[in-house]
């Protein structure tokens, strides 16, 4: 019997493990004690998740641990190729999440920058967070002990 992918998929149970990756891996937007070797602090006061891991994406310790990472991800701002046909994509709820999300990731790009010419770095960072980024299950039914990260090299299992 031949056994294609998605027959495996289908086949496994909900939980069931398919990759471990030690969390120490894990470039958090909060610290994870003794962990990811950094106490990120927040961006600015009342900073959004995105915000806090564009933030750490452009730190020295993680430009000096995930260069080659750093390397191969996407360079330019995430989303439609080609962000004017949003209203082509006729359904209303979708226009209107891409329309706040856009919004959102511009409003936290400029807040994060130094200085203007900044600002476009930092909406890739926030972009990146929204396409790359996990929220990690810290222990299993405490929504409190959970945080978003990303998992270098694990975020490239979805494309």
């Amino acid at each position: 019997m031949l056994t294609t992918p998605s027959s495996i998929l289908l086949s496994l149970g909900s939980r069931t493990e398919l990759l471990r990756v030690p969390l120490r891996l894990a470039i958090a937007d909060r610290l994870l004690i003794g962990l990811d070797g950094a106490t990120p602090a927040p961006a600015f006061v009342g900073a959004p998740w995105q915000a806090t891991l564009a933030q750490r994406l452009e730190s020295d310790d993680v430009a000096k641990a995930w260069q080659p990472w750093l390397e191969v991800l996407p360079t330019g701002v995430q989303g439609l190729q080609h962000e004017g046909v949003a209203h082509e994509l006729q359904y209303a709820p979708a226009v209107a999440a891409l329309q706040t999300i856009r919004s959102e990731r511009a409003e936290l790009g400029a807040q994060l920058a130094a200085a203007p010419e900044d600002g476009l770095r930092f909406e890739r960072g926030v972009s990146l967070a929204h396409t790359r980024a996990f929220l990690l299950e810290l222990m299993p039914s405490d929504p409190w002990a959970s945080c978003h990260a990303f998992v270098p090299l694990v975020d490239l299992c979805n494309h």
